[in-house]
């Protein structure tokens, strides 16, 4: 999946469930910032706990539902979502630089399906890669 946002070093990534943190731990070496959200409290301190016992300052953790996105550091470069949605969040499509990519699975046809999004000029792109297995989208 993180192969599939063609990330850069200049990069803002907004990460839609934080989970244990390990995307967002990958994602932070590869990019300049990361922006995890995650909706379960819990998950959420636990992240953010382990990141600042790591020193990890790109990292910002925020405890809401991922499908509004987070506004308040947007836009990003790049969105990845590592739950299954039915459709692409406008709040996603909103905050989304121009040239930007968002990856993550969609049903399609009663199967998941691994799904990146570019963005250009306005328009949205959409490419279809492989089946997958996750959890829903909350």
């Amino acid at each position: 999946m993180s192969e599939l946002l063609e990330i850069k070093d200049t990069d803002k990534i907004l990460d839609i469930g934080t989970g244990s943190g390990y995307q967002a731990a990958v994602l932070r070496n590869l990019c300049k910032e990361v922006i995890s959200i995650e909706i379960i409290p819990q998950l959420a301190k636990k992240a953010e706990m382990i990141f600042n016992k790591l020193k990890y300052r790109n990292i910002t953790v925020v405890n809401k539902n991922g499908r509004e996105g987070y506004k308040e550091k947007a836009p990003y470069d790049k969105i990845i979502c590592a739950a299954v949605s039915k459709d692409i969040p406008n709040n996603w499509k909103e905050q989304l630089t121009n040239d930007g990519i968002i990856v993550l699975p969609i049903y399609k046809r009663n199967k998941q399906v691994l799904t990146r999004i570019r963005k250009k000029n306005g328009k949205y792109f959409e490419e279809n890669f492989c089946q997958v297995l996750f959890v829903p989208l909350v």
